[in-house]
């Protein structure tokens, strides 16, 4: 294990530390649109002006407070969302290694890393997309995804109530909790996985909902955080649904595309023998590309590695993650 950790570890520092030097450039970005608004709110907030009641936005209140610290911490400037801003997106590349490599291996993981930090690097460094709600949820959905895949009530607990903290910077993350109950509720020896992690959404959920209750503000964070945003999402009752599937694939595209086009040229070069963790053959060098297959087993040649993710050695109903396998395999192969 020794040659490979150490090498990965190098390659993980160096990816982090270039990340983190080409994301300066954000710093000193002033307030524009999106980032007035947040910071409006929250600089109100701060003076106790409570969010949806005395000032209407629909992101989730924790953006809110990442903001009023933010802000708070560099008296009011703009630097101070924007050092969080970088500080959140180098972190969910590190995550994105740790998840990867849970589920993978540490060399995965360093892909894993490296293809969350292309798009990130290229899209996220400008001023329209600096100090979102996406940028502050990205470290929480690798790493619940990590604790996700680790046995016990504690890790499941801790993945459910991060991914209502992802919901509570943009509700849309509900999702994301949603996917995360196939790892959490996939364990052989332990039927609490899913009940711990539907306990932790609702424990990272509940003190939002009483706080806003207390402050007589909650039936305006409804109507701003669920019927407004059905409404935007275009989900409202009798709305379009394929508005909803335009902004998805836009933004899907947006954030993405650079990612799909380098992961055509990439991946064979960085395909090694041996990935395959799944137990496919692997041959290495070009023959390889990456996958998301929506099914697949977990064959026994990994089954050593699965138990130690808790996900044991019977058929998945979903893999979940980055996978390898070889073009043009057969049924096998899957």
């Amino acid at each position: 294990m020794k040659p490979e950790t150490e090498p990965s570890r190098l390659w993980l520092v160096l990816l982090l530390a270039l990340f983190a030097l080409a994301g300066l450039v954000i710093l000193p970005l002033p307030l524009l649109r999106d980032q007035g608004i947040y910071a409006y709110v929250a600089w109100g907030w701060v003076n106790d002006r409570i969010p949806y009641r005395d000032a209407f936005e629909h992101k989730g209140p924790l953006l809110y407070a990442v903001y009023a610290a933010a802000l708070t911490f560099s008296k009011g400037a703009m630097w101070g969302p924007n050092l969080a801003d970088l500080l959140a997106r180098t972190s969910a590349v590190f995550f994105a290694y740790g998840a990867g490599a849970r589920l993978l291996g540490r060399r995965a993981g360093l892909y894993a890393a490296l293809f969350t930090a292309l798009p990130l690097g290229a899209v996220f460094n400008s001023c329209w997309w600096n100090a979102e709600a996406e940028t502050f949820m990205l470290p929480l959905l690798p790493l619940s995804f990590a604790l996700a895949l680790r046995a016990g009530s504690l890790s499941r607990f801790l993945a459910g109530f991060l991914s209502a903290q992802a919901a509570a910077l943009k509700p849309t993350a509900l999702l994301h909790a949603l996917f995360l109950l196939v790892p959490a509720s996939n364990n052989l020896q332990e039927r609490k996985g899913a009940a711990a992690f539907l306990a932790g959404l609702i424990a990272g959920i509940a003190p939002w909902i009483a706080y806003f209750a207390a402050q007589d503000a909650l039936p305006d964070a409804y109507a701003a955080l669920l019927v407004f945003n059905s409404f935007h999402a275009g989900l409202a009752p009798g709305a379009s649904w394929t508005k909803a599937f335009q902004v998805g694939g836009r933004g899907a595209v947006t954030v993405f595309g650079l990612l799909l086009v380098l992961a055509n040229f990439l991946a064979p070069a960085l395909a090694a023998p041996g990935l395959d963790s799944f137990g496919a053959p692997s041959g290495g060098g070009a023959g390889q590309v990456f996958s998301l297959p929506l099914a697949g087993r977990d064959p026994a040649p990994g089954a050593a590695r699965g138990r130690r993710n808790g996900l044991g050695a019977r058929p998945l109903p979903l893999h979940l993650g980055l996978r390898l396998r070889r073009a043009g395999a057969g049924p096998g192969g899957h």
